[in-house]
């Protein structure tokens, strides 16, 4: 697998569904990017006949236009963050304002984009996003540069707007600021990252000890059958007790 840094190496992408500590699913992926997985987690569990779920919980990598799109389709409850979620959370406010009836954002200093065009993106997995490309043209000298965000190849600012993922996010923020979006939020880390700790330091399973995609999910697959197995022994000796 090619990691983030673009380096090649013998390595998989191991995807997991939990509820309650118990692992309800996996996928092996040979993608280094999360986000790119979860489209590919779930058709793996439909061709296994295995339930879809209700609802999905998921850290802010997962937020993409592709992922909420295909939450929608399965009609699977969606509670996946998005990138700025914790700031807006803590009250951190946009740096551009809009103003409809010119189609503009004014940012910083009173300094206006414009539209420029319309845009498309394909992504490796082959979705395609539209979005529209706003840009500045009086960036050169301007004293709030450093605060503005990042910048094309060239001096001034440019901001693209993806009124699909906007849509997708209003709906997914209704759900992670819910009663119960905020229940999941505070179980998630437990429910995933605990799995993992107990897989890497108390099993010191750190290597897929077999070769090739299709055996290492066998492998894979094998090691969480016996975590599970583990936690209902564990449970019916607290039951018992």
């Amino acid at each position: 697998m090619r990691l983030k840094n673009d380096e090649l190496r013998a390595t998989y992408n191991v995807q997991t569904a939990t509820e309650n500590g118990f692992i309800l699913g996996y996928s092996v992926h040979q993608n280094a990017n999360d986000a790119a997985t979860l489209t590919d987690h779930l058709a793996q569990r439909e061709q296994l006949r295995l339930p879809a779920p209700v609802r999905i919980t998921a850290d802010a990598v997962y937020g993409t236009e592709e992922n909420y799109a295909t939450l929608k389709k399965n009609k699977i409850r969606s509670f996946l963050k998005y990138p700025a979620f914790r700031a807006e959370c803590k009250g951190k406010k946009s740096t551009f304002s809009y103003d409809a009836k010119t189609d503009q954002y004014i940012r910083l200093a009173g300094k206006k984009l414009s539209f420029l065009q319309n845009d498309k993106n394909i992504t490796k997995t082959g979705y395609v996003t539209s979005f529209k490309v706003y840009g500045c043209s009086k960036c050169r000298n301007c004293k709030f540069t450093n605060q503005c965000g990042k910048r094309d190849a060239g001096p001034n600012r440019v901001l693209r707007f993806n009124k699909n993922l906007e849509n997708f996010k209003l709906r997914a923020k209704k759900n992670l600021t819910s009663t119960l979006g905020i229940q999941l939020r505070k179980r998630r880390g437990n429910e995933v990252e605990s799995i993992f700790g107990d897989i890497k330091h108390n099993q010191n399973y750190k290597r897929v000890r077999l070769q090739g995609i299709v055996k290492a999910q066998l492998d894979i697959g094998w090691l969480f059958v016996s975590l599970n197995i583990r936690k209902i022994h564990k449970r019916q000796l607290l039951a018992a007790a």
